[in-house]
């Protein structure tokens, strides 16, 4: 039985991504501020979690011995 060139991957696949891209010419701009909104925020939203640990570290649980030298001056670290 004789291959048929619509059925096999490496016929069909070579110049997929062409096509496709033509089919989105008057809309490069859109899809470049587009591309540019999702890489951004994705950025923001791993940044997020550092600074929350962050600000939990340093103000919220600061380390023992700053904590005892401000409540009890003098005092020497455990």
């Amino acid at each position: 039985m004789p291959a048929d060139d619509t059925t096999d991957p490496e016929n069909a696949d070579r110049g997929l991504g062409r096509r496709v891209w033509t089919l989105f010419d008057d809309h490069h701009g859109t899809l470049a501020a587009i591309l540019t909104a999702v890489v951004l925020t994705s950025g923001l939203g791993i940044i997020t979690p550092f600074l929350t640990q962050a600000a939990f570290d340093r103000a919220l649980f600061p380390p023992a011995a700053s904590w005892t030298s401000r409540c009890w001056p003098g005092s020497s670290p455990a």
